[in-house]
């Protein structure tokens, strides 16, 4: 499965290597808190991801849930010169370039998603790789986390 996503803001449809509609994504920010849902094309919602308030300057925390149900937290740490994101009740470590040009997602040192960022496209374009496509969803949830630290990080070196 290679579902493509492009950004425009933060709202976004998944797509696959057809153009067929899998997913849409819908996203609220406020200055300091992001909430995103992720939905099959009817509007039913797969999963929600919501900003833990515990977030410092440096880094940002997420959870995922799906309906109620607390799935996991994603925490996007420093590593060297770059962002790193930890999934810690799952297992997966989300290791890639700066500025999420390419990403990959492992499970017990074994690459279970590849995420890349297309650089010629309209908006903000990633083609994701997924080995299994029972993880597609976790994977899209993922990818929006990074999208989601990635503007925070362009608004704070505006201000």
């Amino acid at each position: 499965m290679n579902p493509k996503a492009t950004f425009a803001g933060y709202n976004f449809n998944v797509v696959d290597a057809n153009g067929n509609l899998l997913y849409k994504v819908e996203s609220v920010g406020s200055m300091y808190l992001y909430k995103a849902r992720i939905c099959y094309p009817d509007g039913t919602e797969i999963l929600r991801i919501e900003q833990s308030k515990k977030a410092t300057w440096m880094t940002l925390k997420f959870e995922i849930y799906s309906g109620d149900r607390f799935i996991t937290h994603i925490n996007q740490e420093i590593r060297g010169t770059h962002y790193v994101y930890d999934v810690p009740e799952l297992g997966l470590f989300i290791d890639g370039s700066n500025y999420a040009i390419s990403m990959d997602v492992h499970r017990n040192n074994e690459i279970i998603a590849h995420v890349a960022k297309k650089v010629f496209s309209f908006g903000d374009t990633y083609e994701l790789t997924v080995n299994n496509p029972a993880d597609a969803h976790l994977m899209m949830a993922a990818v929006m986390v990074v999208q989601l630290c990635i503007g925070h990080a362009r608004r704070r070196r505006r201000r």
